[in-house]
């Protein structure tokens, strides 16, 4: 019978052609039918788990080899034949395979026993480079969901990984697997568990400096590692930012690993100002702005580098060669781009608030950054940061020449008003939006006409009974904003009653009400 079955699995290994073509249900029960009548035979076994790992390279047979119940088949040889060498790689490379299928992530049990057999074959098979390899690919796919990335964490999956990276730390598709199992785990799992992996990351980077697959995987996992403000502080110190710069110098051509570079360096600027000057001396500004323009099309590669903007513009030092190099304009088009895509508004605003707030505004047009903020406030009117930031951003550049009128014109005041009806228990927008009708009302004279019609009056009023300790909402931007209130806005006299003695605190503030010419005056003596 043994002869038998490893003659059908020989036969249908002979007619499938493994260039992607989807296996036939018919050829699945012939292993999984040969597994079951053979169970107690390691050689059908091994031979089934081979012939399964090479099926499930493609994301339909997958599919199909998990409703015709092909995971539980290998797990249950791997239970059967602990010490098979051979068939503990092929299985674990199966199941690497099948756990790139979302379908096969949201099988609970599966998955535990997965992690389970997984585990086992990793510890018991240390010095095999084979067998290691697979088990990361393995753990790296698992790790795609949370809850299982999580349940690699608790038995023991990074110490394996990272013992395994050390054991064979110059080969290449080890390294490749170990990188992408270590980014799932700080991504999906528990961040600052992975930091024992940050050294090995690096090592692989310095000793595979010519591999196109493990620098974009060590990026990725850096990335990952470095949302972890310690772990990013411990990447700095190890040279990461340096190793970082010099993958995206290999290989500008690569969308992906330029992504992922991006997303580190975003991240580790993030931690500390003086790690973003620091990126930004080893030419990060650079090769940020390349990659933009050398792939202006892909979606998470932008994403990534207005991300990583957004924090090397936080340090004032940075403004200007930002400024000089184009950072404005790519952002712009960025978001011009994907204009629906929340991370790319989110991260955009970000970098374009920083520089509009920080200085260099002279060397580039701040319409085309209102028009980019506003728009990006139109479309995520339920995201409180894009409103905050929007809000801060037209009252930083409102002043400027005839933005005011521009920005009123365009709506920008009935925006102002929405992200605080939106928002009303957000202190920071609040104190954003009092800033800029401030700036609205002393700039441009067709502001005040509309003050009644949006209500803005009576949501500032709210804001200040909101954030009574608020220096923002508070401070002088409404004690400005209320300098001229229309009386077309029906102010009634509790109103006027309640703003008195909600302002009256503002020291040095004197406060007299009067009504003259059309507009209700504050007068500080």
């Amino acid at each position: 019978m043994e002869a038998q079955a490893c003659e059908k699995i020989h036969a249908m290994m002979a007619n499938y052609k493994d260039d992607g073509s989807v296996v036939k249900p018919r050829d699945i029960a012939v292993i999984t039918n040969a597994m079951s009548a053979c169970s107690d035979s390691s050689i059908v076994q091994s031979l089934a788990c081979k012939a399964l790992s090479v099926v499930a390279a493609t994301n339909e047979n997958q599919k199909r080899l998990l409703r015709h119940g092909a995971v539980m088949s290998i797990l249950s040889a791997m239970q059967l034949f602990p010490a098979a060498e051979e068939l503990q790689c092929d299985a674990c490379l199966a199941i690497g395979n099948l756990a790139s299928s979302a379908e096969f992530l949201s099988s609970v049990a599966s998955v535990a026993a997965a992690i389970n057999s997984v585990v086992s074959a990793m510890r018991f098979f240390q010095g095999s480079e084979t067998l290691q390899t697979y088990g990361c690919l393995a753990l790296g796919n698992l790790a795609k969901d949370g809850g299982n990335a999580l349940s690699i964490l608790c038995h023991g999956g990074v110490a394996l990984v990272v013992a395994a990276m050390s054991t064979f730390h110059a080969a290449e598709e080890l390294q490749f697997c170990a990188c992408l199992a270590l980014g799932n785990l700080a991504m999906n799992g528990d961040n600052e568990s992975c930091f024992i992996g940050i050294a090995w990351v690096l090592s692989a980077m310095k000793a595979l400096p010519n591999s196109q697959r493990v620098q974009t995987r060590a990026c990725f996992a850096l990335g990952n590692l470095a949302v972890n403000a310690d772990n990013a502080i411990s990447i700095c110190r190890a040279g990461g930012a340096r190793s970082i710069l010099a993958a995206m110098r290999g290989f500008p051509s690569d969308s992906r690993l330029n992504g992922f570079a991006c997303l580190a360096l975003g991240n580790l600027a993030s931690s500390a100002e003086a790690t973003a000057l620091a990126i930004a001396r080893k030419g990060g500004i650079g090769l940020v702005l390349a990659a933009m323009r050398a792939f202006p099309s892909k979606l998470e590669m932008q994403s990534n580098a207005c991300l990583a903007l957004a924090n090397l513009s936080k340090c004032c030092e940075n403004i200007e060669n930002l400024v000089s190099m184009g950072a404005v304009a790519l952002t712009v088009s960025a978001m011009r781009r994907f204009s629906m895509d929340q991370d790319v508004q989110m991260h955009g605003c970000g970098t374009l608030l920083n520089i509009a707030t920080k200085g260099g505004r002279c060397e580039f047009s701040s319409k085309d950054v209102l028009v980019s903020i506003m728009s990006s406030m139109r479309s995520f009117s339920d995201v409180e940061a894009i409103q905050c930031m929007g809000c801060l951003g037209i009252g930083a550049l409102a002043g400027e020449g005839n933005n005011g009128s521009w920005v009123v014109g365009h709506g920008g005041l009935g925006m102002i008003a929405a992200a605080m009806r939106a928002f009303p228990n957000a202190a920071e927008l609040q104190g954003h939006a009092c800033f800029a009708l401030a700036v609205l009302i002393e700039n441009d004279n067709q502001c005040v006409s509309g003050l009644g019609r949006d209500g803005v009056l009576e949501l500032i009023l709210a804001a200040m009974r909101t954030f009574p300790d608020s220096s923002a909402v508070q401070g002088k931007e409404a004690s400005d904003f209320l300098l001229f209130c229309p009386v077309e806005s029906r102010i009634t006299a509790r109103t006027l009653l309640h703003l008195a003695g909600m302002l009256s605190f503002v020291k040095p503030w004197k406060l007299f009400l009067r009504i003259k010419r059309s507009r209700i005056l504050l007068c500080k003596r």
